[in-house]
């Protein structure tokens, strides 16, 4: 038996070209017939594509009306080249010249002129074709020229609808289906075919078919119900123009049966008869969607519902096949496209969405997923008028999350009230107080005794961990802004359990910068150690600071070799400075004086002059070294050249002064232990006094300078000394009185001395001398 379909592929146009596809099946294979015709001479020849394949190349005088897009078919490959069109062979392939009674015609070997012809594909030779010589068509191949003219309103069997009691029936058994009331449907057409057979039989006995295609929808079973009534429902209304919905139907109950190469079939004759029909599409849409669940076919699936949505012209199809490509790329992690693609059913067809709004909500649920909550709430909103109190309860409760998760906080707590005013004992009233408390954390206005308060009363009434995480990131976040970093760092533990970790860091460093600036270098060196905190280069010198203070010279020593390394000259000479300062603290001698010289030649260099100071702790150095005694005195002399007032030399003199007492230069001693008592006395302090008094008088006694040495001694006396250093300035005056030849005086001294202090030095020599002048 051989089923003959009618495919016109263009338009009608009187001086336009046509191309018409018969499809009919024979054997074990289905025959493609394509038809080319035109007023005007049409030239069809064999050509060779790149991999030799056969190509049928038909050249024609006048433009074809058709989308000129490459068309893939069963046995061909079909694309445009200006008028001219080609047919890429992929199994058998003939061309034939037809003339206007389209029979006993030659097989093309050349180049001939004729306005009709056909290429005929199949797998193997068609049984069309018979050898009688040569190759022709053994029957006449029809194709339509003209569209049947409008006669006015038919019912399912051609004939004119008539006021029949079976109409009564039709529209009640409509109004049922239309109100997805499947079962009454059939109880109406049962109760109908036992009472009429008029001429709405066959159309509402294709509402019987619909009805248990719905309902095979939940109850597979049924699918073969439908198959039955199908195939006997066509086979009754051969020429009914609801043919297209009936295999649509037969399609979907072999798809629901698990039987794909039937269901095939059956696709193949609706594409080739009716290729722009919705049902065919809706077929598609459904073989799709089965071969969608297989993972290697989807992308096969998904060009399948472009191809519907780019072709269809039926909103409901388009909407229902732009829904299921979203779906598609949401699976294919490709929220974008999915977004983009489901924007135009927004736009277009919001009733779409209103209509499948459980679908249309699980698809909102997931953009929301994919954080695109501005789709989602888009489709939400559309649903807020849907009449299920259940689905609503759900509804109000997303919009608020989404709401949230798009940032609108005031919104999404308006959302939220709403829900507990609406639904006050709703399903989720547990969530919506939760998420609104998570989101009243975030408030701004309260003052911050309150709102750390209220984080403490949420952290302890719930354990959801996303609002205890929400909650101790705003108590962090709240602590910092109070500069209470310690706070933060005693919550270490908590914050790392939820992953919140740059909060103790971001507070360690916080912390650590306030303690450098407060000079707190252990609680500043302690942070660093136990959070591993990394700062900027710039703390690097109070860092170095701390480590010194603390005794970790070998940190510090690490930090300024770093510095040292650097191109930049003033870097560099800052930190050989510091490194300087590091090497005096260890003892390191030499190595003062050597990285000290660098600094004195580097500053020179780059006429830097705060750095010169660093003679103090060379000038230090050589006097420890006790070798370099005589450098020493070079520096300490530039150093009265560069800082001649400065407080430091005060102790730099005195170790002049203890230089020349061990090399018993009289007159270098006399000089700077005056200059000692001269700086002390400048800045009134008294570190070095009374002992270096004490020696200028004795240097300025031993170089005869006696008036001014009395003026030293007699000013001592008034000054706070101890036993033992009065009984010196008196012995010392009364040597002076003696050298004099004022004998009264020096007895006079000589006996204060003894009554001052016992069994000392002093008080012995002062008894020997007043002896001696006491006996003469």
């Amino acid at each position: 038996m051989k089923y003959l379909i009618f495919l016109i592929l263009s338009s009608s146009y009187l001086l336009a070209s046509q191309l018409i596809l018969n499809r009919y099946e024979e054997g074990q294979q289905s025959v493609d017939v394509y038809h080319i015709v035109s007023k005007k001479p049409i030239v069809c020849s064999y050509e060779y594509g790149e991999e030799f394949e056969k190509v049928i190349r038909c050249k024609l005088s006048t433009p074809i009306r058709i989308d000129k897009k490459l068309r893939r078919d069963t046995y061909f490959d079909i694309y445009f080249d200006g008028n001219d069109i080609f047919f890429r062979a992929k199994k058998y392939a003939k061309a034939l010249p037809i003339d206007d009674k389209l029979i006993d015609k030659e097989v093309v070997t050349g180049e001939k002129v004729y306005r009709h012809w056909v290429v005929i594909g199949a797998k193997k030779e068609p049984e069309i074709l018979v050898d009688r010589g040569k190759k022709k068509l053994n029957f006449p191949v029809k194709y339509a020229k003209k569209e049947t003219p409008y006669i006015g309103a038919l019912d399912l069997n051609g004939e004119p609808v008539k006021n029949k009691k079976g109409a009564i029936y039709l529209g009640k058994i409509k109004k049922l289906y239309e109100q997805k009331k499947y079962n009454d449907v059939l109880k109406l057409v049962k109760q109908y075919k036992s009472m009429h057979h008029d001429s709405f039989y066959s159309e509402i006995e294709l509402y019987k078919i619909r009805a248990i295609s719905a309902l095979a929808e939940h109850d597979p079973a049924k699918y073969e119900d439908v198959l039955v009534l199908g195939m006997q429902w066509i086979e009754d209304n051969p020429s009914n123009a609801h043919i297209p919905e009936v295999y649509m139907h037969i399609v979907k109950s072999y798809l629901g049966k698990g039987r794909l190469k039937q269901a095939e079939k059956y696709m193949g004759l609706l594409t080739a008869g009716f290729a722009d029909n919705k049902y065919t599409q809706m077929a598609k849409i459904y073989y799709a969607k089965t071969i969608y669940k297989q993972k290697k076919r989807r992308k096969e699936a998904l060009r399948i519902y472009k191809e519907v949505l780019y072709s269809t012209k039926d909103l409901h199809t388009a909407s229902l096949a732009a829904y299921l490509i979203a779906n598609a790329y949401l699976d294919f992690k490709e929220p974008t496209k999915a977004k983009k693609i489901f924007e135009k059913v927004l736009k277009s067809n919001p009733e779409f969405i209103k209509e499948e709004y459980n679908n249309s909500f699980k698809l909102a649920k997931r953009f929301a997923d994919a954080e695109h909550y501005d789709i989602a709430l888009k489709i939400a909103k559309l649903l807020r008028d849907t009449k299920d109190e259940a689905f609503q309860d759900d509804l109000l409760m997303y919009i608020g999350l989404w709401e949230e998760g798009m940032g609108n906080r005031e919104e999404a707590i308006r959302v939220f009230n709403e829900y507990l005013k609406k639904f006050p004992k709703g399903k989720n009233k547990v969530k919506v107080l939760k998420h609104l408390d998570s989101l009243m954390l975030l408030q701004t206005d309260a003052n911050s005794t309150k709102k750390l308060e209220f984080i403490d009363t949420v952290l302890q009434k719930y354990e959801d961990k996303e609002i205890q995480k929400r909650a101790l990131e705003e108590k962090a976040k709240l602590l910092m802004s109070l500069e209470r970093y310690q706070d933060v760092l005693k919550m270490d533990e908590e914050l790392k359990k939820y992953k919140l970790d740059t909060y103790v860091q971001k507070s360690a460093k916080a912390y650590v910068i306030k303690a450098l600036n407060e000079k707190k270098c252990e609680e500043a060196v302690r942070t660093i150690e136990k959070y591993k905190v990394t700062l900027e280069s710039k703390y690097d010198e109070a860092i170095f600071t701390c480590d010194i203070a603390l005794g970790l010279f070998d940190d510090a020593k690490k930090i300024a070799l770093k510095h040292i390394e650097t191109k930049d000259l003033h870097e560099k000479l800052k930190w050989l400075y510091l490194a300087a300062k590091l090497y005096k603290k260890l003892d390191m001698n030499k190595k003062v004086v050597v990285v000290g010289n660098d600094v004195l030649k580097l500053a020179q260099t780059l006429h830097e002059k705060k750095y010169e100071d660093i003679l103090y702790d060379i000038a230090e150095a050589y006097y420890n070294l006790r070798e370099y005694d005589d450098l020493m005195l070079k520096v300490v002399q530039q150093i009265e050249e560069k800082f001649p007032d400065d407080i430091r030399n005060v102790d730099l003199f005195m170790k002049v002064v203890h230089y020349a007492q061990k090399r018993q230069d009289l007159m270098l001693e006399l000089n700077y232990a005056k200059k000692v008592i001269d700086l002390q006395r400048r800045y009134h302090i008294k570190g070095y006094s009374p002992k270096i008094d004490i020696v200028y008088a004795h240097d300025l006694q031993k170089t005869g300078q006696y008036e001014k040495a009395k003026e030293v001694l007699k000013q001592l006396l008034r000054e706070k000394l101890t036993d033992e250093q009065k009984a010196e300035v008196l012995y010392l005056l009364g040597e002076i009185y003696v050298t004099q030849k004022k004998n009264k005086r020096a007895i006079e001294m000589f006996m204060k001395c003894g009554e001052v202090v016992k069994n000392s030095s002093w008080q012995k020599l002062c008894a020997e001398n007043l002896q001696l002048l006491t006996e003469y």
